[in-house]
């Protein structure tokens, strides 16, 4: 993945995050109990967080050009779909009685949070791997 592509992905998962978060704030606090609400602003805040971390990861790969940093952004992608999306997807079964749901996406959660991790040690690994490159061409 290219520096420019994921700094885009940065902007557009910040974007989204904005989005829900307005949702949330607005609509969703009608129909959820502060528990849910709880849960699904876990998912707002932790998207914004690796918004920011994938933001970081593509400006670092204007430096730091390897597969390391280019895999530290998969990971925040993924990441941010499982991890996030798992809250959001929890939260709306819960309020639309959707039991059989929670049972297969739960899991994914802590999945996500796997990927989180392997992220910044990809990020660190590819800092570490080797010095200052010529800057990418976009």
């Amino acid at each position: 993945m290219k520096s420019k592509n994921m700094l885009v992905a940065a902007c557009v998962f910040a974007a989204a995050a904005t989005l829900l978060g307005a949702f949330g704030a607005h609509t969703l606090k009608q129909y959820a109990t502060p528990e849910q609400l709880a849960v699904y602003e876990k998912g707002i805040t932790y998207q914004f967080y690796y918004a920011f971390a994938l933001f970081a990861a593509g400006l670092i790969r204007r430096i730091y050009q390897n597969k390391m940093v280019q895999w530290s952004a998969t990971c925040f992608v993924v990441g941010m779909a499982l991890f996030c999306g798992s809250l959001y997807t929890l939260v709306g079964a819960e309020i639309l009685k959707l039991d059989g749901l929670s049972t297969w996406v739960g899991p994914l959660t802590p999945l996500g949070g796997l990927f989180f991790i392997a992220g910044w040690i990809f990020l660190a690994m590819g800092i570490n791997r080797n010095g200052v490159v010529k800057p990418e061409r976009t």
